[in-house]
């Protein structure tokens, strides 16, 4: 884990080549996620933002930047949710 400005953030890997790097919001600073939303009865597409636990990384020609709140066991919810990530990108 590597703390620049206040932030950590740790390589936990894509694969065996690709990073997936791992971003935990913390209590006491939240970081900016901005997300895009769909409203289907107005017909329009707004921009949301809020705090979240963060995966970066870049895949097959992609840039993935996925964003989640969840409760739950913080250790249980992270491992889950890193082999969601790992699953999504590589598409399996």
């Amino acid at each position: 884990m590597e703390e620049t400005l206040g932030m950590k953030v740790s390589n936990i890997g894509l694969n065996f080549m690709n990073p997936l790097f791992y971003r935990e919001m913390s209590p006491e600073r939240g970081y900016v996620y901005t997300y895009y939303n769909y409203d289907e009865t107005d017909k329009r597409i707004f921009q949301m933002t809020t705090r979240a636990n963060e995966f970066y990384s870049y895949y097959n020609g992609y840039v993935y930047h996925i964003g989640y709140q969840l409760d739950g066991e913080p250790q249980e919810v992270q491992e889950k949710m890193a082999i969601l990530a790992r699953d999504f990108i590589l598409g399996e």
